[in-house]
C-alpha cells in the first residue's frame, strides 16, 4: 500500500512498496499531490518536493510514475524534486539516466558538510605547506 502525506504546502512524503501491483495507487496519490500543490505555482520558483526515504521498493513502473508526475508538475507551473533518495533508488535513477530528468535534492546533512570548512591541522606548517608569507604579511626569504 502506498501512502502520500502532505507534510507542508508543496511537500509530500511517500511510503510503501512501489511495484506493478501498487503503481496505480501511486499515480492517483501523486496526481492528487500535484493538484494540492498547484496553488503554489503563483509563487515564482515554487517546487513540489517529494520525500522518498520511506519507499521500500521502486521498480520501472514506479520510475515511470515519478517522471509523469515531474511532467504534470511542470505543466502546473511547479518544479519537482525528490528528497532523501535511498541508495537503491539513486542507483536506479543513475542506471536509467533519469537523474538527468528528475531533480534530486541532497540531504541537509550533506549540504552542511559541504559548507563546513575542514579544520586546519596544527602541523600544516611543519609539512612544508607554508605559503611563504610571514605573520606581518611580508614575504619571507
Amino acid at each position: 500500500m502506498i501512502s502520500c502525506i502532505e507534510t507542508a504546502p508543496g511537500e509530500f512524503t511517500l511510503s510503501g512498496r512501489v511495484d506493478v501491483t501498487s503503481v496505480a495507487d501511486l499515480r492517483v496519490a501523486l496526481h492528487a499531490a500535484v493538484e494540492s500543490a498547484s496553488p503554489l505555482a503563483a509563487v515564482p520558483g515554487a517546487v513540489m518536493r517529494v520525500d522518498v526515504a520511506d519507499l521500500e521498493l521502486v521498480d520501472a513502473a514506479g520510475l515511470g510514475v515519478l517522471v509523469a508526475t515531474h511532467r504534470r508538475a511542470g505543466r502546473a507551473g511547479l518544479g519537482f524534486s525528490l528528497r532523501n533518495v535511498p541508495d537503491r533508488l539513486a542507483r536506479l535513477l543513475f542506471i536509467s539516466r533519469l537523474y538527468r530528468v528528475l531533480s534530486v535534492e541532497k540531504p541537509q546533512i550533506e549540504l552542511l558538510r559541504e559548507l563546513t570548512p575542514l579544520p586546519r591541522s596544527a602541523d600544516a606548517d611543519s609539512r612544508g605547506t607554508d605559503t611563504g608569507i610571514g605573520s606581518s604579511g611580508a614575504a619571507v626569504a
